[in-house]
């Protein structure tokens, strides 16, 4: 059949790939071999790719942003050989109405592309559709959906107990279009809401959906509270590490800077499969290395004879020399007889210094920042008094730090960012925990035992493992990173794996194909799982999103539901529900004022898309063990088998932060 190919990328609003949103198409006419009201519908994978033949005719387009969990009608476009659209864009720019033109021409397509059918392959058809109907009723993976509330009711279809029933025009739940249903036996005891059905059965409300989506993130108030400078990447060992540098400037030290640099800096590494996660976020001072210019040549009367406090009183005088960096620093001597220094760079910026002090110092002082990293000359020129604080005494004074020929008292320099400073350094993101996934699991039908996936104490849990990182959209090669990356600035950073989920007892059987991104950015560190079932699975217990915080220097916890508990309690945990979003803060240096706080985002409802209406009631689960390590989990089934072919999703992203105003306020 006569067909046009889309293909592209899809990105949301903030330039990140659309993973989760979906595409359908729904033909508003009968077109050759396509039939009217025949839909198919497009899922974006990690890499936000899609690829999608589209047959001629009159094609209704809809689209379910993955956060809304909603489809938009975006028009009707009409497909065929003069529809020049090779990308969805190209065909949502393309929406027009249907002229009569049009559907003559439809009309000649259809007329050339229908042939008849004998009365066996129709009857084939049809066999093969209520099969897959019956399928459908009876797979609870995956939901039967209904028009209206009305059709619902008046079926007689005897849907099993715990299927999953989608209304497009029910009830308005309060942020999706679609209103959900569990069926319920009819010994069940309906409450408000309920309904009862057509067979004698229920459709119970489906509540704990509308319990979570809604509410705030936490992740953004501790944005919002906190001040994020840069991103830098290194990589050594086969480890590699992202920081994000918040506070006070980042070339400074701290003790000249009058402010606090602080980084946050997370550590992925490899486990025993080889498999890249997260191994831990640690939160510290931003460490600095002094690198000197190299000398400079001064050009007047220059007075070295109480070096490296050196100085010329005549203006006009200069000196010049090589910069290379981004961040220009000037060091010198400062007294209350300082006088002006004019800086100009080969980039054609200038700026004035003053050297004038009281009490005296020896001071450093970014003259330029921000700047592309480069090679660069400068001139620095005397220009006398400081006009805002006169000489006291005498003659002003150019002062500058400078010892002819010695190499480690030259006036000009830069401090590179070596990462986070061990001392005093904590860890905010537990080392003893897996934020990724994990999954306790073993093939149906055996009485093996259950074994995580990924491993916990004993390799073989993930197998045939590909894995890429990009930086800044560069993939970054193995042998680099188990080499050495020197620390560089970043925007941002993916990991995408793929690799054979198994039970080491039954290694020749993958579990399900699990395929996992880790993207690193200014929005914090989201990671996307997606979980396809090669073989049927029993699950004993399973989560995809989790926040396992070293609680050593945070002492609050702050839910999304309008709840607060310490830290402090030990060896407890408990089920909860109704958040979605939770943050651990607490002060790491209360002498400085300074505090930090680390957070997480969980897709509740994409955790749970195998839906399990049974688990419902268990969705989170809290932890306080008594080293220190506390656990948020969201779980999506415990003792359940999970047909082959089933496929689940889930999206986290966690984000810490330092130097964040105090504790935050729910």
């Amino acid at each position: 059949m006569a067909h046009i190919t889309l293909t592209g990328v899809l990105l949301d609003p903030t330039g990140e790939f659309s993973v989760g949103d979906k595409v359908r198409f729904t033909h508003k006419s009968t077109t050759g071999e396509t039939i009217k009201t025949a839909t198919s519908e497009l899922t974006i994978g990690p890499t936000g790719a899609y690829s999608v033949n589209l047959e001629y005719g009159l094609v209704l387009v809809e689209y379910n942003d993955v956060r809304r969990r909603q489809y938009q009608n975006l028009g009707v476009a009409t497909v065929n050989a003069s529809n020049p659209a090779t990308s969805i864009p190209e065909l949502l720019n393309a929406l027009v109405p249907v002229s009569s033109a049009e559907l003559i021409e439809f009309q000649t397509i259809l007329a050339d592309c229908v042939t008849a059918k004998d009365a066996a392959v129709v009857a084939k058809d049809e066999a093969e559709a209520a099969a897959a109907t019956l399928d459908l009723i009876a797979n609870l993976s995956q939901a039967y959906i209904f028009d209206t509330v009305a059709d619902m009711s008046a079926s007689a279809i005897v849907f099993p107990d715990g299927k999953m029933i989608q209304v497009n025009n029910g009830v308005q739940s309060r942020d999706r279009a679609q209103a959900e249903f569990i069926i319920r036996l009819p010994s069940h005891t309906p409450i408000l809401g309920d309904i009862l059905l057509n067979t004698g059965y229920y459709a119970e409300v489906h509540r704990p959906s509308d319990s979570v989506i809604t509410r705030c993130s936490m992740i953004n108030k501790i944005k919002s509270s906190s001040s994020l400078i840069k991103k830098y990447y290194k990589a050594s060992g086969g480890e590699f590490f992202v920081g994000y540098i918040f506070g006070g400037h980042p070339n400074q030290p701290r003790q000249t800077s009058g402010s606090y640099s602080t980084v946050i800096e997370w550590m992925f590494k490899r486990d025993s499969d080889g498999l890249y996660l997260i191994k831990k976020a640690t939160s510290g001072f931003v460490e600095t290395l002094e690198v000197i210019q190299p000398e400079i040549t001064s050009n007047g009367t220059f007075i070295t004879s109480s070096s490296p406090n050196s100085f010329t009183a005549t203006i006009g005088d200069k000196f010049s020399g090589l910069f290379s960096g981004t961040d220009f620093i000037f060091k010198h001597f400062a007294d209350n007889r300082g006088g002006i220094w004019k800086f100009t760079l080969s980039n054609g910026l200038s700026k004035t210094i003053s050297t004038f002090r009281s009490p005296n110092e020896i001071a450093s002082v970014t003259v330029f920042d921000n700047l592309v990293y480069s090679n660069y000359t400068f001139e620095a020129e005397f220009m006398g008094d400081d006009p805002l604080n006169a000489p006291s005494g005498g003659t002003s004074r150019g002062w500058l730090y400078y010892t002819p020929g010695n190499a480690s008292e030259q006036p000009i320099s830069r401090f590179d960012i070596v990462g986070v400073s061990a001392i005093g350094a904590v860890n905010i993101s537990s080392d003893q925990s897996i934020n990724d996934f994990a999954i306790k699991a073993r093939l149906s039908g055996t009485a093996d035992a259950y074994n995580w996936v990924p491993e916990h104490s004993s390799i073989g849990s993930a197998t045939n493992i590909t894995s890429e990182i990009f930086v800044d959209g560069e993939i970054a090669s193995s042998a680099s990173i188990v080499n050495s990356v020197p620390l560089k600035e970043v925007r941002e950073v993916v990991i995408n794996s793929v690799f054979n989920a198994e039970n080491p007892a039954t290694a020749t059987t993958a579990l399900w194909r699990h395929y996992i991104s880790h993207t690193i950015n200014s929005n914090g560190v989201r990671i996307n799982n997606r979980l396809v079932f090669q073989a049927n699975t029993d699950v004993e217990i399973g989560y995809l999103a989790l926040l396992g915080a070293d609680v050593t220097k945070l002492d609050r916890i702050s839910y999304n539901n309008n709840t607060e508990v310490p830290t402090s309690i030990v060896n407890h945990s408990e089920l909860f529900n109704s958040t979605s979003s939770v943050a651990l803060t607490g002060a790491f240096d209360s002498s400085l004022g300074i505090y930090h706080g680390i957070g997480i985002d969980a897709d509740a409802n994409s955790s749970g898309q195998i839906n399990t209406p049974w688990q419902a009631n268990y969705l989170n689960l809290k932890t306080f063990r008594n080293d220190s390590v506390n656990k948020i989990y969201w779980r999506f089934g415990e003792f359940l088998t999970i047909p082959a072919g089933t496929i689940i999703t889930s999206t986290a992203t966690h984000y810490a932060a330092s130097n964040i105003n105090g504790h935050l306020a729910i």
